[in-house]
């Protein structure tokens, strides 16, 4: 299973840890993305942290927590699969949207 990116410094039990590197997988999976480091996977796993910190432990959990968060964030705008087929697109000419960094810091914060 591939660990959730952005653990270092922060500190989990072993087994929250496995709960959210399985979400983070189920995850990504659902929004079509792979597993490695990439600034869309960052925005995910920053979600998975979040909603661990705030409490939620089982995988199933935090699977179902983060899709909703990450498909609505609350601002009427565009959803994060629509910010993604952007990035997919800009990676295709090997650049990043320049509306990437705002969507990364808004759904991260959320």
């Amino acid at each position: 299973m591939q660990p959730i990116p952005l653990l270092k410094h922060r500190r989990f039990d072993p087994e929250v840890v496995d709960g959210m590197s399985a979400a983070y997988a189920t995850v990504c999976h659902a929004l079509g993305l792979s597993t490695k480091p990439d600034p869309a996977t960052e925005i995910v796993a920053l979600k998975i942290i979040e909603i661990a910190t705030r409490g939620a432990r089982s995988p199933t959990e935090i699977h179902l927590l983060a899709m909703e968060e990450l498909r609505d964030a609350g601002t009427g705008g565009p959803s994060l699969a629509d910010h993604l087929a952007d990035l997919r697109q800009a990676k295709h000419r090997n650049r990043v949207p320049s509306s990437w960094r705002r969507t990364r810091s808004r759904y991260a914060s959320r």
